[in-house]
């Protein structure tokens, strides 16, 4: 497709092995372990996006909770770029605002609410997020001045990961993909 602009939506990273809400456990990948097989994949990620924006996702964000619950101040911490060896041009972000060619504003981050047209209603623009496994789906809206669309674009998780054995009994399954704009045009 060779894209003008690409972002990440968040969770690059699993950490599955730095749980903060729940027990670790023990027949998964070690830290050093996970940290050197995420390094090896961001190697290969980084020669198909040279250029990459990335929200923080709350896999992501597992490292930082978990030093905090240790009273570990974040300036101990290395940067995402430096910790994954990150030669890239990749830059970290919250939350993005992303102007589209039909002047509309795209706001994309990795969690808001469940219901995705509401968050695009409610902040005036069109919307696009990840964190929902289970969901990838493409809504719209209008309003008498406005039309909106907001997205989610489901994961990239391996779902035969250990990491991810709790998810095997549940009903709903992890749904794969991801999002694109076309002249303002969303596609899942």
């Amino acid at each position: 497709l060779k894209p003008t602009y690409c972002c990440h939506v968040g969770d690059l990273c699993d950490f599955s092995s730095l749980q903060v809400n729940r027990n670790i456990d023990p027949n998964i990948d070690s830290p050093v372990l996970e940290l050197t097989k995420t390094r090896e994949a961001i190697k290969e990620f980084e020669k198909l996006f040279p250029k990459l924006d990335i929200t923080y996702g709350n896999h992501d964000l597992r490292l930082q909770r978990k030093s905090e619950n240790m009273g570990i101040p974040s300036d101990f911490i290395k940067g995402f770029n430096q910790l994954l060896n990150i030669t890239a041009d990749w830059k970290w972000h919250q939350k993005l605002l992303i102007p589209l060619p039909s002047g509309q504003d795209l706001f994309v981050t990795h969690n808001f609410k469940a219901n995705i047209l509401q968050s695009a209603m409610g902040l005036n623009c069109c919307f696009a997020c990840g964190h929902f496994h289970t969901q990838m789906q493409l809504s719209y809206a209008s309003s008498p001045t406005q039309l909106y669309w907001a997205m989610c674009v489901g994961t990239t998780l391996n779902p035969k990961s250990d990491a991810f054995k709790y998810q095997r009994t549940f009903v709903k399954r992890p749904l794969l993909g991801c999002g694109i704009v076309i002249d303002s045009i969303p596609q899942i």
